[in-house]
């Protein structure tokens, strides 16, 4: 089965969430980040034509450079919508106070005004797009592993999901400014 980044990450935005609903939306840059990583590592997938996600350590941790590409690429298709959120959600915000301003970098700090979190999902264009596609994508393996990393870290506190990367992936951590805290715990 050939399998692109865009394609890979479109199955993540397709599939059903922590509750249970097909194309649940992912809140967050760094959950979705951390997301595709899993996907990569604990579900064994890779894209299997172009170009590899390629993460590295970062301030939060793993990132791919290239997924932010994917995800501007699609929304210019119209395949991908980013919607601002006003506020965190519940699962953003948790008892050791990790919010989304200590998630930003120092040159974001500067125009925090004009940084907003960012709710992704697939637009109806999107759904229709991997619909007509999905024969020629469908690997129930594929597929299983995509939706048990979107069901079991999806349902997770940002915090428990970064506290599950560091210590699980700690060469990935290397870089990172929020290291202690997430640890601390």
């Amino acid at each position: 089965m050939e399998l692109s980044r865009a394609q890979l990450l479109m199955l993540l935005l397709a599939a059903p969430g922590p509750k249970g609903r097909e194309a649940e939306p992912i809140q967050g840059t760094t959950r979705l980040q951390k997301l595709m990583f899993l996907i990569e590592k604990e579900a064994g997938l890779q894209p299997t034509t172009g170009p590899d996600l390629e993460f590295t350590a970062y301030k939060f941790g793993p990132v791919s450079k290239a997924l932010y590409d994917d995800l501007e690429k699609l929304e210019n298709l119209g395949l991908l919508r980013s919607s601002p959120v006003s506020a965190a959600s519940d699962t953003e915000l948790d008892e050791y106070g990790l919010a989304f301003d200590d998630l930003i970098g120092e040159e974001e700090q500067e125009s925090k005004g004009t940084f907003e979190e960012k709710q992704y999902s697939l637009t109806p264009r999107g759904l229709d797009w991997l619909e007509s596609r999905i024969d020629k994508l469908r690997d129930e393996s594929v597929l299983d592993g995509i939706r048990r990393v979107k069901g079991k870290y999806g349902a997770l506190s940002l915090q428990d999901l970064l506290h599950h990367v560091y210590t699980r992936y700690p060469g990935m951590t290397s870089a990172s400014e929020i290291k202690s805290r997430v640890l601390r715990r």
